[in-house]
Order: structure tokens, then sequence, then C-alpha cells
């Protein structure tokens, strides 16, 4: 009987742990595809945290200010703005 009991919990850990894993693995891909497919708003703003290429930055903040983050809203307000030379 204990065997049995010990069994469940194993897999039930074990089952938990790689979905940790893969999502800690997969993370960045889970959240564009959150953003980008299912116009998740923090998803967006995540992304843009994680970025260290600022045009993309830029982009990701805009777009979860277009979808009504106001969080995103008032880092896109205080981010200077990006001048290029052409």
């Amino acid at each position: 009987m204990r065997k049995h009991y010990y069994a469940r919990w194993i897999f039930v850990f074990g089952s938990l742990g790689i979905l940790t894993l893969g999502y800690f693995i997969f993370e960045n891909r889970v959240l564009q595809f959150w953003c980008d497919h299912e116009e998740n708003n923090s998803a967006c703003f995540l992304l843009s945290k994680k970025h260290s290429d600022l045009d993309q930055r830029k982009i990701y903040l805009e777009k979860s200010c277009e979808l009504k983050y106001e969080a995103a809203c008032k880092e896109l307000k205080k981010e200077p703005e990006i001048k290029t030379e052409l």
C-alpha cells in the first residue's frame, strides 16, 4: 500500500518539476506567443523588460500600451526618445 502511495507522489512532483523546467527553458517563446497571438498586454510588458535591444523593447512597450496596460504607458513616457542619424 505504501509503495503505491510514494509512487503517486513521485509521479505528481516529477510531472510538476518537468513542467516547471520546460516553462523556464521556453519562457521567452511562451511570452512571445501570448503577446503576438493572444494579445496579452502583461506578456508584452514582460518581454519588453527582458529585451536588451532598444528597438525590440520599444516595440513591445508600445504594443502593451496599445492594449491598455498602464505600467507600459508609464514606462514608455519615462524612456528617452531614441534618435537615429541617417
